[in-house]
This record gives C-alpha cells, structure tokens and sequence, in this order.
C-alpha cells in the first residue's frame, strides 16, 4: 500500500466511524461490534478481500474442527490426514483393480 492510501486511512480511521458503518460491521446484529466483525469490516472496506473469501475461509475452519469445538486442536488435524490418506489408498486400490481389468482385456 502507497504512503498516501495509507495517510488517508489513518486519517479516516481519527474521525472514527459513523452509525452506518457500525452497523454494518455488526453482522449478527447483537447491536455490538465484536472484534471479528470489526476486522472482517476493514480488511473488506480497505480491498484487502473480499467476504466470499473470508466465508471461504470460514467454512474450511468448520470442515477441519471435526468436533466442533471452535478452535483446531491435533485431533482434528490428524483426523483430516487420516481421511485423506484413507481417499488416497482406495484411489491406489481403484486404479489397480481397473489396470488389471484393462490388462485382461488384452
């Protein structure tokens, strides 16, 4: 980011933010602005990304805590390893059986 995008946030930033800024960061309308939210609403604000993505991201999150705990622990790491070693295996076991298929159709 050039010196002048970044002085001209800094100064947008002392001016602090109006109601419908607020508003728009609080995107579970608790009526607070929680730290996520204001940390979503800036990096969107800034172009920095872009929702889709950061609900991308959100959801990949979801996918890895197997046990919903809301943080990722060794568990659930090791258990998408396994699963993807386990998909990996039947893909071996699968392209085996079809090349000897294809073999004794020869």
């Amino acid at each position: 980011m050039r010196r002048r995008e970044i002085l001209k946030q800094a100064a947008a930033l002392e001016k602090g933010f109006d109601k419908e800024q607020l508003k728009a960061m609080d995107r579970d309308g608790d009526g607070q602005v929680h730290k996520n939210e204001f940390v979503y609403f800036m990096l969107v604000s800034s172009e920095k990304t872009t929702m889709e993505y950061i609900k991308r991201m959100e959801d990949l999150f979801d996918q890895l805590d197997k046990d919903n705990s809301g943080y990722l622990d060794e568990a659930d790491l090791l258990y998408k390893i396994e699963r993807s070693n386990k998909k990996l295996g039947e893909t071996k076991v699968e392209t085996r059986t079809q090349f000897v298929r294809d073999a004794d159709l020869v």
